[in-house]
């Protein structure tokens, strides 16, 4: 089963990031970076507790402005 986290970061009032949950609850991946890089390192599989450091780095935000285009 899937479920869906969103997060809001403190620094970006203007968008949420959609975040997909693996089978054991501890794996995440960020919607927005694995469909612009599905098979990369970006839109791979991250740790829980990094979601918050991945909604600030520079590869997402490379990711988010591409979805905007």
């Amino acid at each position: 089963m899937v479920h869906f986290i969103y997060l809001f970061p403190a620094n970006s009032n203007y968008f949420c990031i959609g975040f997909e949950e693996d089978s054991t609850g501890k794996l995440v991946r960020c919607l927005t970076c694995f469909e612009g890089d599905p098979h990369g390192k970006l839109g791979g599989w991250i740790a829980r507790t990094s979601m918050k450091n991945h909604a600030n780095s520079s590869g997402h935000a490379t990711q988010v402005l591409r979805k905007a285009e």
